[in-house]
């Protein structure tokens, strides 16, 4: 691919990217009951365009056209921060599709295991809200492609009570406990730089931007 193919690719997926992110930010705003599969497939289907264009650009071409190196360390930092947004995105929405199909059946199924309190309690007050827990763990964007066929078949209510109850063991350890124990740290530097990495976000993308 030539360079010129790059530079068009680079500012085409720019362009993309910003609308992603405006799109993603209005479904996102929307209430749950509100949101539109029309919208978030929509989106999906420009998450794949997005990806497909950054897949066509070769950075390696940029070293040879007099390009410096802190606009190509900033060309790829950002192609790497796209790739990286749009997948969380996609993932996030994923899971956002899945919770309403999955709340009358994982409530079945934990009616029908009927544990004691003091099997959920470490996460739960009761069994209504195990039932949001785990559903939201499950499709967290950490966990939402790891188990999509599971979360899939308790949808359909197609999976069986003995394989529901043999997963909510080998998982359950993933949903947030009700109480914390409070983090100790060995000094304040340590404290410190914990508190600085919870305040930074996971994705930020640079404010310097290569213009061709």
């Amino acid at each position: 691919m030539s360079f010129l193919n790059s530079i068009k690719n680079y500012s085409l997926a720019e362009s993309l990217f910003d609308v992603i992110e405006e799109n993603f930010s209005k479904i996102d705003q929307e209430p749950e009951h509100n949101k539109s599969d029309y919208a978030i497939e929509k989106l999906f289907a420009d998450i794949k365009k997005l990806t497909s264009i950054l897949n066509k650009i070769n950075i390696d071409e940029l070293e040879d056209k007099n390009v410096s190196q802190e606009d190509k360390e900033n060309i790829e930092y950002n192609i790497n921060f796209m790739y990286e947004a749009v997948d969380h995105i996609y993932r996030y929405l994923q899971g956002k599709k899945l919770i309403n199909d999955l709340i009358v059946p994982v409530s079945n199924y934990f009616k029908k295991l009927n544990f004691p309190f003091t099997e959920y309690k470490k996460w739960a007050k009761n069994n209504d809200q195990l039932t949001k827990k785990y559903i939201a763990m499950l499709t967290h964007p950490n966990n939402v492609l790891t188990y999509k066929n599971q979360i899939k078949r308790m949808a359909l209510g197609t999976m069986s009570l003995k394989e529901f109850e043999k997963i909510y063991y080998a998982t359950k350890d993933k949903m947030i406990p009700l109480y914390k124990p409070a983090e100790k740290f060995q000094s304040f530097k340590e404290y410190k730089d914990k508190k600085d990495d919870v305040h930074t976000s996971s994705y930020k993308k640079t404010d310097s931007k290569f213009k061709f």
